[in-house]
Formats: C-alpha cells, sequence, structure tokens
C-alpha cells in the first residue's frame, strides 16, 4: 500500500488506501478534510498526471475550507491543472469527485469520469454518480486540456437520512473497473473500520489483476460506526 489513512472529521469516520499500478508512480491523489473529500485521478498513465491530481487536490483542499460548493470545488480545481497543461501533455482524461459534508451527515457530491460515487450498505451498492450525464443541469468545469472535448460531470444530494447506516464509497477506476462491486459490500461487511475497508478494497482491486492506480476513500456517519462495533 503506497498511501493510506485513517481519520475522524467531524461527524465521520473516513479511511483511505490508494496504490500504484504498473506504472512508475501512484498518479491518484485524495484529501480529507473537515469538509468533505477529495479524489483526484492522475492522467491515464500520462507523464507529469502526479503533478495534475496533487496541484488540483492541493487547490480542492482549500476551496472546500472556503465553503464552496462540491461542483465550484471542482472547478477551482481545473484551473490549477489548466496552468500546467504544458505539462499534461495536450490530454484530456481527468477525472475527480468532490465531496461536501452536510450539516447533520448527508453529502453534496460532484464527480467527472472515471472517478465514482456508491452508497453501501449490507444489502448492496448502488451507484450515486452517472459520470456520462449532467441531470442537475451544472457542467463542473473541464479538468484537463482546452484542446479536447469537455468531459460531462453530474452533482448529486445525499440527506442525511438516506446517509445514515451507510457507507460512502468513492473510489478511482482501478477499483470499480475490475472489482465487483459484491466484493466491495462484503469487504464494507466485514471491516467495522473505515480504514480498514479501504484498505481491503484495493487489496482485492491488486488482486483482480488491475493494471491502474486504485484508490478508495470510505467514510461512514461516526454513530453509524459506533453501532457496527
Amino acid at each position: 500500500m503506497d498511501t493510506s489513512l485513517d481519520k475522524q472529521v467531524g461527524g465521520h469516520l473516513c479511511g483511505a488506501a490508494s496504490t500504484k499500478g504498473c506504472g512508475e508512480q501512484n498518479q491518484d491523489r485524495f484529501r480529507i478534510t473537515p469538509d468533505g473529500i477529495l479524489l483526484l485521478d492522475g492522467m491515464g498513465g500520462h507523464a507529469a498526471g502526479e503533478v495534475y491530481a496533487e496541484l488540483g487536490a492541493w487547490k480542492g483542499e482549500q476551496l472546500l475550507g472556503a465553503g464552496l460548493t462540491a461542483s465550484d470545488v471542482l472547478d477551482g480545481a481545473s484551473h490549477v491543472a489548466q496552468r500546467v497543461e504544458g505539462a499534461l501533455h495536450d490530454h484530456g482524461g481527468a477525472a475527480a469527485c468532490a465531496v461536501r459534508f452536510q450539516d447533520g451527515g448527508g453529502y453534496d457530491i460532484a464527480c467527472r469520469g472515471d472517478v465514482r460515487a456508491y452508497l453501501i450498505d449490507d444489502e448492496g451498492a448502488r451507484p450515486l454518480t452517472c459520470p456520462d450525464t449532467d441531470p442537475a443541469g451544472r457542467l463542473t468545469c473541464y479538468l484537463g486540456s482546452s484542446g479536447t472535448p469537455r468531459p460531462q460531470g453530474c452533482c448529486v444530494s445525499v440527506a442525511a437520512e438516506e446517509a445514515a447506516g451507510k457507507t460512502l464509497l468513492v473510489a478511482s477506476d482501478g477499483v470499480w473497473r475490475y472489482l465487483p462491486l459484491r466484493e466491495c459490500v462484503e469487504a464494507n461487511r466485514r471491516c467495522p473500520n473505515p480504514h480498514d475497508a479501504a484498505c481491503a478494497i484495493v487489496d482485492l482491486a491488486l488482486k483482480c489483476a488491475t493494471p491502474d492506480d486504485a484508490t478508495a476513500v470510505v467514510c461512514r456517519p461516526a454513530n453509524a460506526a459506533d453501532d457496527a462495533e
């Protein structure tokens, strides 16, 4: 495991794990802050993808702290990415997700591309994001080069009542593209601690021979974790 984190922020218990795939280094980046979660994928293994992801995560963390919406956080992170456009090799494969914690336990989520979010309980996993559509009518700003078509994004809100007793999983495509969701559900069921669940999910992705960087961020309401114990 390249990176892992176990953290309580506000009313949430969060854990994350990330490891590199077949590339020379892990280009995924994540942040867990008192205000929310960020997960940025690199540029599909292209050179300097880690530069895009690190700068985007840095800016996104600032914007979460400043109170911006999840979609505006992605918008701001994109401007930072565009400043290093030369290092991005004019490649438009960006993918990112920003989650803002709602007061009371819900989530506001904005995703684009191959980073996806799911709501999980013992019964199954429900996709929260549709990367190729924008049902809310808000196009989150392009993360990458201005020379390629803008990828669509989507924004969704999860009320506290809907999130209660469930786990939020945010995963890069190194996880969800190769690991069946039922395995994520099982890892979530057997691991009361979100950090342990995130590590288990990434380990399973590696066992499924994912060639991509694999990152999972797991978040639960603190009271739900107490109940599980």
